[in-house]
């Protein structure tokens, strides 16, 4: 599937994205597996652009540290997956070593990108400081489009607002010259030059649309699912406390992913046999578990400043897969998602667990429709080619009223 647009351009995406393949390949017997959430995002959007009839080159820096892997060094080499050409550039898996290397190789790629192309831009990942600051100072060098993909407030990642990677991401924010940001409440924070920009919540897999969820292919016994960090300041405890007290004894729990909250967890697994954990999966095994689930729970709790400039790529995952979803009410998250959830009105285990009985009591062809109404919605009108195209529409603003263009 390719969308028409307006002018082929090149797009090159900088991040530590790398294909499915190469992921699978380096991390498969690794205990602890860089951010697949992240991953995702940037796959999607870099295929987004893809589909959209867009050359897109990616400069990556392989995610990998000592902790996940003990190659040392990694050799560059390009790759061609699904329409996006990847460009790993070489690393050394020495900490700063790496961090300097990775610096001075997209710099040097970019201006080579650069002096090749006249229709470039670039989109990266203001979070991977390494790559896209080297992207990005070769990039308004020659005076082009850098486009800066703002997926969390940089000091809400580090526990000092005035280390290097702060104010590292912070010069890379101010660099570029347009923004893709996940809420309206960031541009407000961040784009204090009213540079252009576009609000892109999430996105999900346009090939979800050929991914059924039938109501017969369920689990035999009806699963509330979780999956990602399982963090207390995410509300996994009331999510565990409420489950516990709900009135359906059938219920089963199952939980997915990492956090501070999992020897809590496996404690009361081994208590409760309904309370069931899987641990860090492939991301494939997650999406496949989420299908045959009965309900999908994101208990995130909304009081924490944080929540106003994020958006959780669960929700968007959740709701591609079809099966309902349960969650807060999450101030990022717009008026026009309402319509396709279920909400957890009060944010504790009482709170949950009214939810949990009061969604469970439906009846089962009710809570499907509710599911497939999310993924209509979401595959219509979130899908990663649909995403992609809004980006470049954002893009081409200035350019095409000089030219006369019609968007």
């Amino acid at each position: 599937m390719t969308v028409k647009v307006l002018n082929e351009m090149k797009v090159v995406y900088a991040s530590s994205l790398i294909s499915t393949k190469k992921f699978n390949t380096l991390f498969h017997q690794s205990k602890f597996v860089p951010g697949q959430q992240a991953q995702k995002y940037h796959r999607l959007l870099a295929e987004g652009f893809s589909l959209n009839g867009h050359e897109t080159l990616t400069l990556s820096s392989l995610p990998v540290t000592r902790k996940n892997h003990k190659q040392v060094f990694f050799p560059g080499e390009t790759e061609i997956y699904n329409g996006v050409k990847y460009r790993y550039l070489p690393v050394f898996n020495i900490p700063i070593l790496k961090n300097f290397i990775v610096f001075i190789f997209s710099f040097f790629y970019q201006t080579i990108n650069c002096l090749r192309d006249r229709d470039l831009v670039l989109i990266c990942d203001v979070l991977n400081v390494s790559i896209s600051l080297g992207a990005v100072l070769a990039t308004r060098l020659f005076r082009k489009e850098a486009i800066g993909i703002v997926t969390d407030l940089p000091e809400m990642l580090s526990i000092n607002e005035k280390s290097w990677f702060v104010r590292a991401s912070h010069r890379i924010i101010k660099l570029c010259t347009r923004y893709v940001f996940l809420t309206s409440d960031m541009n407000l924070r961040l784009n204090l030059k009213e540079k252009p920009f576009v609000v892109v919540e999430g996105l999900v897999d346009i090939v979800m649309k050929g991914t059924p969820n039938d109501i017969h292919d369920k689990y035999k016994k009806d699963v509330i699912l979780y999956a990602g960090a399982l963090h207390k300041k995410y509300g996994i405890d009331i999510l565990l406390d409420g489950f516990v007290d709900s009135n359906l004894p059938a219920l089963e729990l199952h939980l997915y992913g990492d956090g501070d909250y999992v020897p809590k967890i496996r404690q009361l697994s081994k208590k409760y046999p309904k309370i069931k954990y899987f641990g860090v999966v492939p991301n494939r095994v997650v999406v496949d578990a989420e299908i045959k689930a009965s309900l999908l729970v994101n208990p995130r709790k909304t009081n924490e400043e944080y929540t106003r400039y994020s958006f959780p790529s669960k929700n968007m995952e959740y709701m591609s897969t079809g099966t309902p979803v349960l969650t807060t009410r999450l101030p990022g998250m717009p008026m026009e998602y309402y319509s396709f959830v279920y909400i957890i009105e009060r944010e504790s285990a009482e709170g949950i667990k009214r939810a949990i009985d009061e969604v469970m009591n439906k009846t089962k062809s009710e809570r499907h429709q509710m599911g497939i109404r999310a993924k209509e919605f979401v595959l219509k009108y979130k899908n990663n080619a649909v995403s992609a195209k809004k980006i470049y529409n954002v893009l081409l603003r200035d350019k095409a009223s000089k030219e006369g263009l019609n968007e």
